[in-house]
């Protein structure tokens, strides 16, 4: 014969279930991740802080706690990162900064995570190349051309004459490019200048007019060779007279 169970015994049991079921889901579900980014503070010390303008290599110092990964990255084409530029904990990342042509100082920002780093590169000297640096043309009016070198476009450079009879096309000029010097015709001796183009002499010795070339001197008539005179034939000597016989 059946025996019916009160309803109310079953509780506990159905109690016990629902508590396990939940332990079981809340096991399943448990999982371990990483300090968030919020949590994971990055200091960044660069160094050095200035590079000259020929170039050179550099070194970030990460700090940070062991469980954080961290990312660096380079805003500017001109520094590149040379060694991994991902870590977790604290490491370090080096970079390299190529040679800065233009005479203005430069900067570039390196990222790690969310802290930033600024390097800084010196300003190049502007450097030329003249050429021709000496002409010596003729008498006559001349033009003679110069040309500059230059690595950048930002370098300026100045013409000027100390010679009045040497005239420049312009008194300033920037980058690589050419500049025309022109020569007045000189009516006298032979003469020098000088101008300044870039910063170097470039030297003009100009021709003198050459003297007249003189008449040629007439040869003189040579005088005739007067015509010898005949010698007259000596007289003939007198017979003496005889003297008379006594």
């Amino acid at each position: 014969m059946s025996r019916l169970v009160p309803a109310a015994s079953g509780l506990p049991l159905l109690a016990a279930l629902l508590a396990f079921t939940a332990a079981a889901c809340s096991s399943a579900d448990l999982s371990v991740t990483a300090p968030s980014s919020s949590k994971c503070q990055v200091t960044v010390d660069n160094s050095p802080s200035t590079v000259p303008a020929t170039g050179g290599t550099g070194t970030l110092n990460v700090t940070t706690t062991r469980d954080c990964t961290w990312d660096a990255a380079s805003a500017a084409a001109w520094v590149t990162l040379t060694g991994a530029a991902t870590g977790q904990g604290s490491g370090a990342v080096s970079y390299r900064v190529g040679t800065n042509v233009d005479p203005a100082t430069r900067r570039a920002t390196l990222t790690v995570n969310n802290a930033q780093v600024v390097v800084a590169q010196d300003a190049a000297p502007c450097q030329f190349k003249v050429s021709p640096t000496s002409a010596s043309p003729g008498p006559e009016s001349a033009r003679l051309t110069v040309n500059v070198e230059t690595a950048s476009a930002m370098c300026s450079w100045t013409v000027a004459s100390d010679s009045s009879w040497i005239h420049v096309d312009s008194a300033s000029k920037s980058g690589t490019g050419a500049t025309t010097l022109t020569i007045d015709a000189n009516t006298g001796a032979a003469r020098s200048g000088t101008a300044v183009v870039a910063g170097q002499a470039v030297r003009v010795g100009q021709a003198g007019v050459p003297p007249p070339t003189p008449a040629p001197t007439p040869t003189p008539t040579p005088t005739p060779t007067p015509e010898p005179v005949p010698t007259p034939a000596p007289s003939p000597t007198p017979a003496p007279t005889p003297t008379p016989t006594r």
